[in-house]
């Protein structure tokens, strides 16, 4: 159910944008993407979504969300861990290779996000992309660089082939104009977002039969779908725990709603 008038974005909002699909884990050399990473180092989840840019007749450009990896793993006792920041490193820059596919570097990839606060090293990880890289399939790859970055700009002249499709997007400094574009976004529907699995882990497609009439088909997804799917859901639902609230010296502040809390719902 909707929870009132503040909240950023209501359930119905977000069920009226969402479609049954598949996620996408690369690119088949004719689309164009986003990816966006939060890091973290022990505290909170470190994430990684991407979204497929694309222009809409009527709408104009669009996103949609296509796939999302918490990077964690089980420790031998059986807890969640966030993975250490070197493998983060190599799996997101494999991921950019992935969503590159059919493209010289990196046409297929319009930016890349990244937060640069200073609790998940943002910033350093920034550092760690500017250097070419050997990726999974062999090829030496180019770094990226934020040239609007004041402290990027320093190292422009010695990371010349660096591509400079890297935004180091401070949150904590930007949160308020963040959310306000994001509740914008979705509102006006230029966000689509992928129907949540049954309770049997099936996708439900709606086709149409011969004589008209409507059916289901289930599909049974592989288990990385399943994760990104779920990793997906996840997010709307923390997307749907935020509540804008204005306080007693006019400040306008995001923050979760009493459910989400008690619900100790993350706010990545």
């Amino acid at each position: 159910m909707d929870q009132g008038e503040d909240v950023l974005v209501k359930r119905t909002t977000i069920e009226k944008f969402s479609k049954t699909y598949y996620p996408d884990f690369e690119n088949d050399g004719t689309r164009k993407y986003i990816l966006t990473y939060d890091p973290a180092s022990r505290l909170d989840n470190s994430v990684v979504l991407v979204a497929e840019l694309f222009r809409d007749e009527e709408k104009g450009l669009m996103l949609k969300l296509v796939n999302m990896v918490n990077l964690v793993e089980r420790a031998k006792d059986g807890t969640s861990m966030v993975i250490q920041k070197p493998k983060q490193m190599e799996i997101f820059k494999n991921m950019m290779v992935d969503y590159n596919l059919g493209y010289v570097d990196y046409e297929g990839i319009d930016s890349v996000f990244i937060d640069a606060g200073a609790g998940g090293g943002g910033f350093e990880v920034g550092q760690h992309l500017l250097t070419d890289f050997k990726g999974k399939d062999g090829r030496l790859h180019r770094g990226i660089i934020d040239p609007d970055n004041e402290y990027m700009k320093l190292y422009k002249d010695d990371y010349p082939s660096a591509d400079p499709i890297l935004n180091l997007f401070s949150f904590k400094k930007d949160k308020t104009a963040a959310y306000e574009a994001t509740q914008a976004m979705v509102n006006q529907g230029l966000v689509i977002f992928p129907k949540g699995l049954n309770v049997r882990n099936e996708l439900e497609f709606e086709v149409e039969n011969p004589d008209g009439s409507m059916s289901i088909k289930y599909e049974k997804p592989g288990l990385d779908e399943i994760n990104s799917i779920t990793q997906m859901d996840l997010a709307k639902e923390e997307l749907m725990g935020m509540q804008k609230t204005k306080k007693p010296n006019g400040t306008i502040v995001f923050e979760q709603t009493p459910a989400a809390k008690s619900n100790n719902l993350h706010d990545d």
